[in-house]
């Protein structure tokens, strides 16, 4: 991981300088050459050690300190008695630039002109991987979550990762501050009455894949669960499908994060769909995680990149970060891994990129990242799949329920009329709805009591939402 970082930030050659500059500041001065190397070595421990998930960002004061040390190795002093600066009549007299140095001025010089030259080609080539000024994922993502929750109609209840939260967060307080937006772990112990309370006033409750999974295996048929029509993360498999034959594409795989799962079945899914069922397994660890027999070990960094209905153009796959280039249909590529895997929990400049000469196409996070370009040369928006910008499908408990089942008369009492799931044969068509208002009256007297009865087709609705929403 440090030396990764390291090479990272500086590359061979700027590395290869700051140890040059060790040496030459021991030279100069042995007591700044200890602060410096003491200095260096002291946040490399405390980082390499510290249990955090963005071990990166702690390195970062050890950049500046070889950073100081490269600019050392060609600065234009550094003989022994020129070190420290003499003293004439109580004012320092800086020695000029002319001076004796190690190889000579002109030496040193061009020297100084060769790494500001290898610096700026550093940062040209960087750049496209760090410029992140139209990365709106973010905001698309809590856009579709937040869509059609207003005081009227919804209240959002969520239980998302908190880099997510915090998006949500800020679009609540400065975009739309009118969302009505609950966490589930501090509405968790009276769900029940929020929904009640919410349902008398013909508001729905609205939540996320990981919050609804919470509710259904707290509260049971208690509550009626149902999907929702909008999804809050486009679907891997149905955006594979709407591709032609011929489309480029690049597909990345990375380790997923310890909270999602990434089901084999889907992987192997959207190679078929991608390949047509022309990617042989040797061709990289993908097909052994999607299931394959025949490939080794799933490397944690993947790619496969070609046209669709096509065998691929490109594979690799490896367990340390790599950067590989290729060419599809004339346009050079770039695929640039960079994080250190399993450890980076998180990064916010992403886990790696896809890069399309110097145009930057796809910010990779852990999970699967999917980007294709249609007859325009145009990249999709950016897919994903068991990773942090897949929250999967929103999920509704309607104030408004799409169906009236008939639960049948209690033994020795009136019928009553409830909630129940769609698919129960035993509907109330508009004539049993409204040929007895009070027993509608009767069956909201119930459900306040808590003495709803429940239809065994909601039972058995019920079931198969908790084992669509178990992980």
């Amino acid at each position: 991981m440090w030396w990764f970082d390291a090479r990272q930030q500086f590359g061979a050659i700027g590395l290869f300088l700051a140890a040059i500059g060790v040496v030459r500041l021991w030279m100069i001065s042995r007591p700044w050459a200890t602060l410096v190397v003491l200095g260096y070595a002291l946040n490399t421990v405390f980082a390499f050690t510290y249990n955090v998930g963005d071990t990166h960002v702690f390195y970062l004061p050890g950049h500046l300190f070889t950073a100081f040390l490269a600019g050392v190795a060609i600065a234009p002093f550094g003989a022994p008695d020129k070190a420290r600066p003499p003293t004439v009549g109580g004012r320092t007299v800086f020695p000029r630039i002319g001076g004796r140095t190690l190889l000579g001025p002109p030496v040193m010089g061009i020297a100084a002109v060769v790494v500001c030259l290898y610096a700026g080609w550093r940062a040209w080539d960087t750049w496209p991987a760090i410029d992140r000024h139209n990365d709106r994922r973010a905001e698309a993502l809590v856009t579709r979550l937040t869509l059609g929750v207003n005081p009227q109609t919804a209240v959002l209840v969520t239980d998302l990762n908190w880099q997510l939260e915090n998006a949500l967060l800020y679009y609540s307080r400065w975009q739309r501050r009118d969302i009505p937006w609950v966490r589930l772990p501090d509405v968790e112990p009276h769900f029940p009455f929020l929904v009640r309370d919410n349902d008398a006033i013909s508001r729905d409750i609205v939540m996320d894949s990981y919050s609804a999974r919470d509710v259904v295996a707290a509260f049971g048929p208690l509550l009626q669960v149902q999907p929702d029509p909008v999804r809050i993360s486009p679907d891997l498999l149905d955006e594979i499908s709407r591709l032609a034959r011929g489309t480029p594409y690049v597909l990345c795989v990375l380790t997923p994060p310890r909270e999602e799962h990434l089901d084999p079945a889907v992987l192997r899914a959207a190679l078929d769909m991608l390949t047509h069922g022309n990617w042989p397994s040797r061709a990289g660890s993908a097909a052994s995680r999607a299931g394959s027999a025949e490939g080794g070990p799933a490397g944690a960094y993947e790619l496969i990149a070609g046209l669709v209905g096509e065998a691929p153009i490109i594979t690799r796959s490896a367990d340390y970060p790599f950067r590989q280039q290729f060419r599809l249909l004339d346009d050079p590529f770039t695929v640039r891994m960079e994080s250190w895997l399993p450890s980076d929990t998180f990064r916010r400049a992403g886990f790696g990129h896809v890069i399309r000469g110097h145009e930057h196409v796809l910010i990779l996070e852990r999970g699967v990242n999917l980007v294709s370009f249609d007859r325009n040369a145009q990249p999709s928006a950016p897919i994903y799949a068991a990773s942090l910008y897949a929250p999967g499908e929103r999920y509704r408990i309607s104030s408004v329920s799409p169906s009236l089942a008939w639960l049948g008369p209690p033994e020795g009492g009136p019928a009553i009329v409830g909630k129940g799931d769609s698919s129960d044969s035993s509907v109330c068509g508009p004539d049993n709805v409204h040929g007895d208002l009070g027993r509608l009256e009767r069956a909201d007297q119930a459900r306040a009591r808590g003495a709803r009865q429940v239809a065994p087709a909601a039972l058995s609705g019920h079931q198969g939402l908790l084992c669509r929403l178990r992980p």
